[in-house]
């Protein structure tokens, strides 16, 4: 029942944007569905190591 209730909504999704030739992520995960324009975004990714010696990489989403 779940499935079908997200797959209906990814489908309402597209509809609503029509066939218009428009770059649109769709993600479905435990906090639900999410619809997102692609509006040039890219991700920067920082590698470092923490005062505890561990190694941290951090993602960062950066729209222009």
């Amino acid at each position: 029942m779940r499935l079908a209730m997200m797959a209906a909504a990814v489908a309402a999704g597209v509809a609503a944007f029509g066939m218009t030739a428009q770059a649109v992520e769709i993600g479905i995960g435990p906090g639900g569905v999410r619809v997102d324009h692609d509006r040039n975004c890219r991700v920067i990714i920082d590698h470092h190591t923490n005062r505890y010696g561990e190694e941290v990489t951090v993602r960062r989403r950066v729209c222009d």
